[in-house]
C-alpha cells in the first residue's frame, strides 16, 4: 500500500482503505521494510528524533563534535603559557581537534585535499570500538598534561573521556555505528528501515 507522511511526521495509509478500516497513523520507526513503498521516501529524522533512538554512537558522535571544539579552544587558550611541556600538549589538543573533525564528519574526506595515507588511517577508525580507542588515547594524553601544571586542557580530557564512554557503550550494547544525517552520515532512519 502506498504511504504518505502526515503533518506530524508519521506515515499513514492513504486512499486505499475506507475510513472505517483505515488506521489513524503508523509510526515510521516500526514499519517493516516491505511496507515502505520506494516512491515514497521516509521523512528525514530531526536531531531530536536521532537522540531519542538511544543509539550511543549518535551521542558519541555529537560529544565528539563538542570535544573537537573544546580541544581547539583549550589548546589555543593554553598555548600562551611559558611551559614548554604544556605547549606540546596544546599542540596535541589542536591536532586532536582536526583529527576528530575528519573522523566525525566523513564528508570532509571527500571535500578536503588530504593524502591517501591519512584517508586510509581515518577510515580505519570506523567501528565503535576503534572510535572508543582513539578517544581514549586522546583523553589519556590530555590527562597526562595535568602532571605538568594546571590548565584548561582538563576540560578537553573530560569531554574526550565522555565520548570514549559513549562509543564503548555502543560497542558493548552491539549497536552499529550510525552517523548523524546532520553531520553527513547515513542517518538513523536509513538504518532502521
Amino acid at each position: 500500500l502506498p504511504l504518505c507522511t502526515s503533518p506530524a511526521g508519521r506515515a499513514c495509509v492513504c486512499d486505499s482503505l475506507d475510513s472505517s478500516r483505515r488506521p489513524a497513523t503508523i509510526n515510521v520507526h516500526h514499519l517493516s521494510p516491505k511496507l515502505v513503498h520506494p516512491n515514497y521516501p521516509l521523512p528525514k529524522m530531526s536531531l531530536k528524533e536521532e537522540f531519542q533512538t538511544r543509539n550511543f554512537s549518535i551521542y558519541g558522535q555529537w560529544l565528539g563534535i563538542l570535544s573537537m571544539i573544546i580541544c581547539l579552544a583549550t589548546g589555543i587558550s593554553t598555548i600562551f603559557t611559558f611551559s614548554i611541556t604544556l605547549i606540546i600538549f596544546c599542540a596535541f589538543a589542536i591536532a586532536s581537534s582536526f583529527l576528530i573533525l575528519f573522523i566525525e564528519v566523513p564528508l570532509l574526506l571527500r571535500i578536503c585535499p588530504t593524502s591517501g595515507k591519512f584517508d586510509e588511517f581515518v577510515r580505519k577508525i570506523s567501528t565503535n570500538y576503534m572510535r572508543a580507542a582513539a578517544y581514549l588515547i586522546m583523553s589519556v594524553i590530555q590527562f597526562v598534561s595535568i602532571a605538568f601544571g594546571r590548565s584548561a586542557l582538563i576540560a578537553a580530557a573530560v569531554f574526550l573521556l565522555l565520548t570514549f564512554i559513549c562509543y564503548l557503550l555502543a560497542g558493548i550494547k552491539g549497536q552499529d555505528f550510525v552517523g548523524s544525517k546532520t553531520l553527513g552520515g547515513q542517518g538513523v532512519a536509513q538504518m532502521i528501515v
